[in-house]
């Protein structure tokens, strides 16, 4: 079996019917200024369509365990999401 580490997912895309997840690592030692650590393509994780959306199910549940055993508050994970959004 293989692990693959990556701090997040920076793009998605479809196509082909397959889902492609663009991972990446970050590298805090190689700023590129001073407040954006540096990201790099870590690898890419390719499943077809019916496969992406069970993860992202399976994604949710432990969304909704975090929040429900207090790990996460609801407005972290909503925050995230429009930080991640805005430019």
């Amino acid at each position: 079996m293989l692990d693959v580490f990556a701090d997040m997912v920076k793009h998605i895309d479809f196509s082909g019917g397959l889902v492609r997840l663009e991972l990446v690592s970050a590298y805090p030692e190689e700023k590129q200024s001073d407040s954006q650590i540096r990201l790099q393509r870590s690898g890419r994780l390719i499943m077809p369509l019916n496969g992406f959306l069970s993860t992202f199910q399976v994604m949710q549940d432990l969304i909704d365990q975090l929040v429900k055993s207090g790990i996460v508050q609801k407005n972290q994970v909503v925050d995230a999401v429009i930080d991640k959004a805005l430019p």
